[in-house]
């Protein structure tokens, strides 16, 4: 193999939505495993099954992962490797749909085997960032050994067709988190110089904002049929002590991985008017060192809200 640093990289904003209770994990396209080692870290009750293709590193990850399966998984029926229906806790597809012949039934088909609570997690390309459309314009489409054109890439996806991949699997999307390039300054001189073409197409600006700087979409995914609880966490912290790592931050980063669930900490300071409507809410005062009157105003306004919330739901 020329390239196994490829097979051995992990996604960063991937990895953060996976969720720290799953007792069966199964990784399509696992390539050596790193991403199953890092979470049993975490969670080292999780049986974490990986599939992979590329044969030296799938012999990598057997050392790393409980079981790998060494076949291409669109001929590949789970159920002739003892993995039953409704038994799985997440699928993962970190950069392997757009690999796929037929990615749409793949979908499908793993569906069956997911838990009715559980959750598919993917990080796909996109195929409108700002420089495949420049070379399409230039009449550019020059495959890569690895990036956006691929060469190994056999599907393309936009977010309104990632979003339609997964609802005609029987999904519906919980989370849509693009990733972008660091500091980018060439998407920023893109984006000024296309503003008189997005006015003449009434293209709505934000959206092409969002939509040409993000390389790839990671998605959060869960059945059609999942009651999807939408909870919203606002905790107000006294930063910097040295507890609040432990109190907050890494509380709030394991209920983030709960589908649904949504949080925000602020530092000395608290935005009543974070949330929206269609999620329930908690507010956490962490160590809060009341100041009179300013904070007794603050108590009030989170009374009458509690109040409206209730007498709303």
């Amino acid at each position: 193999m020329n390239n196994l640093a490829y097979y051995d990289s992990i996604t960063p904003e991937l990895f953060n939505v996976l969720p720290l209770n799953a007792r069966v994990m199964v990784e399509i396209g696992c390539g050596t495993g790193a991403l199953g080692q890092r979470y049993k870290k975490l969670n080292p009750f999780c049986q974490c099954i990986g599939v992979e293709l590329q044969e030296e590193a799938a012999q990598i990850a057997t050392t790393r992962l409980d079981r790998v399966i060494i076949r291409n998984v669109e001929n590949l029926d789970l159920r002739t490797e003892n993995i039953p229906e409704k038994s799985v806790d997440c699928f993962v597809y970190g950069d392997v749909l757009e690999h796929l012949i037929n990615p749409w039934q793949v979908l499908q088909n793993h569906v069956k085997f997911l838990k009715d609570d559980g959750v598919i997690i993917a990080c796909i390309p996109n195929v409108q960032h700002y420089t495949l459309l420049v070379d399409l314009l230039r009449g550019k489409w020059e495959y890569q050994d690895q990036g956006l054109l691929d060469r190994t890439h056999l599907r393309f996806f936009t977010l309104e067709s990632i979003q339609k991949l997964f609802q005609n699997a029987g999904l519906k999307v919980d989370i849509i988190q693009p990733r972008n390039l660091k500091n980018d300054q060439d998407f920023s001189l893109f984006y000024e110089k296309i503003q008189p073409l997005v006015n003449i197409l009434n293209i709505n600006p934000q959206e092409l904002a969002i939509k040409a700087s993000a390389i790839q979409y990671v998605i959060r995914a869960v059945k059609t049929n999942f009651n999807l609880r939408k909870l919203f966490i606002h905790t107000a912290i006294m930063a910097p002590v040295g507890c609040d790592r432990l109190r907050v931050l890494e509380p709030d980063r394991f209920s983030q991985t709960i589908p649904g669930v949504r949080t925000v900490s602020q530092v000395k300071m608290a935005d009543f008017n974070l949330g929206n409507p269609v999620e329930e809410k908690v507010f956490i005062w962490q160590r809060r060192i009341l100041n009179y009157p300013s904070d007794l105003v603050h108590l009030k306004t989170l009374l009458q809200k509690a109040h409206y919330y209730q007498k709303t739901h």
